[in-house]
């Protein structure tokens, strides 16, 4: 650890610094608290995450254009509320590089993370021939 005087948390109810930060973390700074008290112990980066929610932000206007030219809709719905969902997630991360300890920005990642790729993968599976 690079400064002992950031409150510091073992996860297990314990740890050294400030008794109000122990107890709220949510009132932790970067300047004030370790990383051990915020969701994960690095930091996003915002060029990669930044990448991917613009890569994904250009296959929103491609498949929204393929989607009505070919007017495949229920695909066009699905892929297109996933990859909303992805540059969500990720702008998400990015909220979290400058404020690991604010558990809504965790949330929005988490959530919209999480049920993105079953929407794509359920637009793919749409379009299969069964």
């Amino acid at each position: 650890m690079s400064n002992p005087n950031l409150t510091y948390s073992t996860g297990h109810g314990t740890g050294y610094g400030n008794a109000t930060l122990l107890k709220n973390p949510e009132l932790c700074t970067l300047e004030t608290c370790d990383l051990s008290m915020a969701s994960f112990m690095y930091l996003p980066t915002v060029p990669g995450n930044a990448i991917y929610a613009a890569i994904f932000g250009m296959y929103i206007v491609a498949q929204l254009f393929l989607g009505m030219k070919h007017k495949t809709w229920g695909y066009m719905v699905a892929m297109v509320t996933g990859l909303i969902l992805e540059v969500i997630g990720y702008v998400g991360r990015i909220l979290l590089h400058s404020s690991p300890f604010n558990n809504n920005d965790f949330l929005i990642y988490l959530a919209t993370l999480t049920i993105a790729p079953a929407l794509l993968s359920a637009s793919v599976s749409s379009i299969l021939p069964s």
